[in-house]
């Protein structure tokens, strides 16, 4: 596996630097050690949090389109990858893909992930890349024949950034991807808060316990002591900002050490640990539009999410075509 992960030493300094600012934050990256992917896999299975079912329509009703687009012998990259679930319905449909490269930032996931992808794709190349996404990376150098890099960033995460990161990010990838690059995305749309307040609170307390869970992760990567029970996870739609928030508030007056820092809360006090933007379609053409020219947009038919294909801008004329929404 290339050696491209956040070292430890990183992972602290930025947790240390999220924790002095005002009001703190932690990065939503450090959700994912293998209890916060678990709850997160079993959030998507809620039938509130309608994302990940919407998504998933999206991609088989669209496949054989989607492949190609996409093209054949490409390299299936996929960001943030999860448990590659999604990845395995569009690797499903390409013409002989060259390869399946999973990209996070939990190294002790990744391992995991690819032998199950091996398992269902005995013949299909893995190739696990340990990398924080959020920032510059690069890929191996790929030794075989294959015609492009495909990434697939799915499950809406895009929104995790705010806006003008978001754009940044996107040209970020189509330079790590290089020459020939396709980008199949998946963006959570706005719609009635109703609808996305109840897919962050679910009744059964996934959303709040992910969220939560997020103490014990900054624990084990900064020698914290911070103790979860003590705090009170709040998910909510703020519709005039166009996101969902996620923030742990302090149940009581409390001190806290980690990454080599005390940290006084009094009752009340919170700490911001997500953003979830939620993207109508020409917002996303337009953090795009820098790095990717569009191809297709399709969604779902209740409107509630949409998955986006794109080509790198280094692409020859004729080698894409305008978008058109399905």
């Amino acid at each position: 596996m290339p050696d491209f992960a956040v070292t430890l030493a990183a992972a602290r300094a930025e947790i240390r630097e999220g924790l002095r600012r005002t009001p703190p934050s932690i990065s939503p990256k450090f959700f994912y050690d293998p209890v916060g992917s678990d709850l997160f896999e079993q959030i998507t299975r809620t039938p509130e949090y309608y994302l990940t079912a919407a998504e998933i329509g999206i991609l088989e009703n669209n496949l054989e389109e989607i492949a190609a687009g996409i093209g054949p012998r490409a390299v299936l990259a996929e960001i943030a990858a999860g448990s590659a679930r999604k990845a395995r319905i569009v690797l499903g449909g390409l013409e002989s893909p060259a390869a399946y490269a999973p990209v996070d930032i939990a190294e002790e996931m990744l391992a995991g992930q690819a032998a199950d992808v091996r398992r269902d794709f005995p013949h299909l190349k893995v190739i696990p890349v340990a990398a924080d996404f959020s920032r510059d990376f690069a890929f191996p150098a790929f030794d075989f024949d294959h015609s492009r890099i495909a990434l697939f960033y799915a499950g809406s995460s895009l929104g995790n950034f705010e806006p003008a990161a978001a754009a940044a990010f996107l040209a970020r990838l189509q330079r790590a991807a290089g020459a020939g690059s396709r980008l199949l995305l998946g963006v959570d749309r706005k719609k009635d808060p109703a609808v996305l307040n109840r897919a962050y609170n679910d009744p059964g307390g996934l959303n709040a316990a992910f969220n939560r869970n997020i103490l014990n992760n900054v624990n084990r990567l900064a020698d914290g002591d911070f103790d979860p029970e003590k705090w009170i996870p709040h998910q909510f739609y703020d519709e005039e900002k166009g996101r969902i928030e996620l923030w742990l508030e302090s149940a009581a007056d409390q001190t806290v050490r980690a990454a080599g820092e005390t940290l006084c809360f009094r009752a009340g006090d919170r700490l911001h640990t997500e953003n979830s933007y939620k993207y109508d379609v020409d917002d996303v053409l337009t953090l795009a539009a820098p790095a990717w020219t569009p191809l297709h947009v399709w969604c779902d038919p209740a409107e509630r999410f949409s998955v986006f294909l794109f080509a790198g801008r280094d692409t020859p004329p004729g080698g894409g075509a305008a978008a058109t929404v399905e």
